[in-house]
C-alpha cells in the first residue's frame, strides 16, 4: 500500500522579490492618480503589477510535488498538465539547492535524479523547509527494497 509521506507546493515566498517588485510598481502608479494627465501610465502601472502577482500565484497553484512510500511525484500546469514520476527505488541522487534569498525565507529547491538518466530528472522547486524534504526522500529510499 502507498503512503504519502510529503505534499506541498511551490512556495510564495518563492516569488518575494517579484511580488515586492510588483507592490511597489502598484504603491507608485497609485500615486500618479493625483495628476490628472497621468492616469493612463498609473492605470497601466497598477494592471502591470497586479499581472505580475497574479502570475507568481498561478505559478504557485499550478504546481504540486508528492512524495510517497514508492514515488516522488511532480505535477505541473494549469490548462494542460505534465507530470513526472521517479520510482523511489530507482533513486540514486539527491540534492538540495537554495540560493541567498532562499536561504533567509528557509526555501529551496530538492532535485531528484535516477542513475538511469543524466541530470535532475524532478526538481522540487521554491518549496519550504527543502533539507527535511530532501531527507524523507533519502529515508523512503533506504527502505525500499532494490
Amino acid at each position: 500500500m502507498e503512503d504519502t509521506i510529503y505534499q506541498g507546493r511551490t512556495s510564495l515566498m518563492n516569488y518575494a522579490v517579484l511580488i515586492g517588485f510588483a507592490v511597489i510598481l502598484i504603491l507608485m502608479s497609485a500615486l500618479l492618480f493625483i495628476a490628472p494627465d497621468t492616469r493612463g501610465a498609473a492605470t497601466g502601472g497598477v494592471m502591470f503589477g497586479a499581472l505580475m502577482i497574479g502570475v507568481a500565484y498561478l505559478n504557485v497553484w499550478a504546481t504540486s510535488f508528492t512524495v510517497t512510500s514508492e514515488r516522488v511525484i511532480q505535477r505541473k500546469g494549469l490548462l494542460s498538465r505534465r507530470v513526472s514520476e521517479v520510482e523511489v527505488s530507482d533513486i540514486r541522487n539527491v540534492q538540495v539547492n537554495q540560493g541567498i534569498i532562499q536561504r533567509m525565507f528557509d526555501i529551496g529547491n530538492v532535485g531528484v535524479s535516477t542513475a538511469g538518466q543524466s541530470g535532475v530528472e524532478i526538481v522540487f522547486s521554491g518549496i519550504k523547509r527543502p533539507q527535511p524534504v530532501a531527507d524523507m526522500i533519502r529515508e523512503q529510499r533506504k527502505r525500499s527494497p532494490e
